[in-house]
């Protein structure tokens, strides 16, 4: 490929922590009912976040959180459509906590998929997953996979392996996420 066949895509992979904005480790403490509560900055946080990403072409998402108490019942990865001018969105909710708090990978982007699939991921304690969305078909084709990985090393490695295997069939392939 001569450098007038390049395409320049651009993206953004981001944990959003259901948009309670820790910027240390002792905002863990300090600030840990931001993570169950629907008070403090999430809105500016979340309008940050979409003036980042409307820049790019595709966004990966995890811990968004798609409507529970703590996000004042608000679809995070919608909000963040809307208001970064994403015409196409998906969201994957992998783990609720009673209503009170919910987390999802989310998947924002200015280009049609043509299909979008959602996969659990292995692990010990449940509520991990991918989101998969398949763009173009053949060798143009691209999929891009949205991962939110666990903790412990083995489940990383069991996750891993499954990633690599549900991207195997694609020539071209992007694997955004927190590991």
């Amino acid at each position: 490929m001569n450098a007038s066949d390049s395409r320049t895509l651009r993206v953004l992979t981001a944990n959003i922590q259901a948009g309670s904005s820790t910027r240390r480790y002792s905002d863990y403490v300090t600030r840990s009912w931001s993570h169950a509560l629907p008070l403090g900055s999430k809105r500016t946080s979340l309008d940050s976040i979409a003036k980042l990403a409307g820049e790019r072409d595709i966004v990966g998402l995890q811990e968004a959180d798609p409507g529970s108490l703590r996000s004042g019942f608000t679809n995070q990865t919608h909000y963040l459509a809307e208001r970064a001018g994403f015409h196409y969105w998906s969201h994957q909710p992998n783990r609720r906590m009673g209503g009170v708090a919910s987390s999802a990978n989310g998947l924002l982007s200015k280009l049609e998929p043509l299909e979008v699939q959602d996969h659990a991921l292995p692990g010990r304690i449940g509520g991990r997953g991918i989101l998969l969305a398949k763009f173009g078909q053949g060798r143009e084709g691209l999929a891009v996979a949205v991962a939110h990985l666990s903790l412990g090393a083995n489940s990383r490695m069991a996750q891993l392996a499954f990633i690599a295997e549900l991207l195997s069939e694609h020539p071209n392939a992007m694997l955004m996420g927190d590991f």
